[in-house]
């Protein structure tokens, strides 16, 4: 009876700790996104870091947890040392961290802080108090021309916002979604272009909204296998995109027709983060910003990681499959594809990257470690007992 109250109370501590560390990451991106500069981005991160080893430790996990805890551990140290990016160490212990979290519960909480963030950044720019409404600069070529931000910097920017609070929505409420909620999507996402004239944007957001229309007007869809090989593919598809760009992305010929309709965003990325700058395990140097999104993932990480994170896709379509879950695949569909042009989820910020969020509350299913005694590991150490219950 003494043992079941203090793991009651270990667990709240951990909770605490975990909501805690998600209340500030959320924070760090919402202040990104804004015209506000952060003075303590990195001592923020140290903090999160702190909070979530403490859920940890206030944690079980079964012995193959363990092992796929710390093997992944490895590779972001490993990545550390290289190139002095803390990025996969800090995304394992968000992802490990994460156990026993209502994952639904948690993707409400980023949902409604984004959202009402966003909205709170438009309010103080239209009234004049932080950030611009538009921006008027050379956005293609020598041609100058006046496109709206509402406070988040660049128009992009706006887009990528409201596509990423569309996706989440639609994964959170599909069952509750009415046909004509799909209209209204499609024409508001119009009505943005309108503001923004961002053409990624507007094609992501729009394969979004017609896609989860298509599960919603054809639920047994949800149901085939075939969907998700075709989902397998797409992701496949968009790395292999990738990698034609890093390689040839500085010839004449298709992607150059390609690269004039994406701003020269293609060639720009090579020049600055293609094949010829990879490595196993990529170098501080490698410290460029461009657009390419998978691009970046391999110039920043290096092949070892960027591998990882494909691999990692597919594991997690395979339980997409196993648990009929049609709107997982479509959030990690729609990231891959928009990660080949934009590099919104390939960053500092874990919250920006909503596969991350769905990995860290499906990850003993997605590896398969389910299962066998579970331990703590600040009991481990304290008394040298070597397991408490059984799952």
């Amino acid at each position: 009876m003494e043992t079941a109250a203090v793991n009651d109370k270990l667990r709240k501590l951990g909770t605490t700790a975990y909501y805690m560390a998600l209340a500030i990451e959320l924070a760090i991106v919402l202040i990104d996104k804004s015209a506000f500069t952060n003075p303590i981005e990195g001592r923020l991160f140290q903090v999160t870091f702190v909070l979530l080893v403490l859920k940890i430790m206030m944690t079980q996990y079964t012995t193959k947890e363990w092992i796929t805890m710390i093997g992944f551990a490895i590779l972001g140290a490993i990545s550390y040392f290289a190139t002095e990016r803390n990025d996969i160490i800090r995304i394992v212990v968000f992802v490990a961290a994460t156990k026993g979290i209502s994952l639904r519960n948690m993707l409400k909480i980023v949902f409604y802080t984004i959202l009402s963030g966003t909205v709170l950044l438009m309010v103080l720019s239209l009234m004049g108090v932080l950030g611009e409404v538009s921006v008027t600069a050379p956005y293609r070529g020598d041609l100058v021309e006046t496109r709206y931000t509402l406070g988040l910097g660049h128009p992009n920017a706006l887009h990528c916002m409201i596509w990423s609070l569309v996706i989440l929505g639609i994964y959170l409420y599909f069952d509750q979604l009415k046909w004509y909620a799909y209209l209204l999507l499609f024409l508001g996402n119009i009505g943005l272009f309108l503001l923004t004239d961002s053409k990624t944007g507007v094609i992501i957001t729009t394969l979004t909204i017609l896609a989860a229309a298509c599960l919603y007007a054809f639920p047994k869809l949800q149901r085939f296998k075939w969907i998700y090989l075709l989902g397998a593919l797409a992701v496949l598809g968009c790395f292999f995109i990738s990698l034609v760009a890093s390689k040839y992305g500085y010839r004449p010929g298709p992607l150059m027709g390609i690269d004039q309709y994406v701003t020269g965003r293609i060639r720009w990325s090579y020049y600055y983060g293609g094949i010829p700058f990879w490595s196993l395990f990529s170098v501080p140097d490698n410290n460029i910003y461009f657009d390419m999104g998978l691009m970046r993932l391999f110039y920043w990480y290096g092949i070892v990681p960027g591998v990882t994170y494909l691999v990692v896709h597919l594991l997690m379509i395979r339980d997409c499959s196993r648990e009929k879950d049609s709107m997982a695949l479509l959030v990690i569909v729609m990231f891959s594809i928009y990660t080949v042009f934009e590099a919104h989820a390939v960053s500092v910020y874990i919250l920006r990257n909503y596969v991350i969020l769905l990995l860290a509350g499906s990850w003993s299913r997605v590896f398969m470690v389910t299962g066998g005694r579970t331990y703590y590991v600040w009991r481990v150490f304290a008394t040298g007992e070597n397991h408490l219950e059984s799952n």
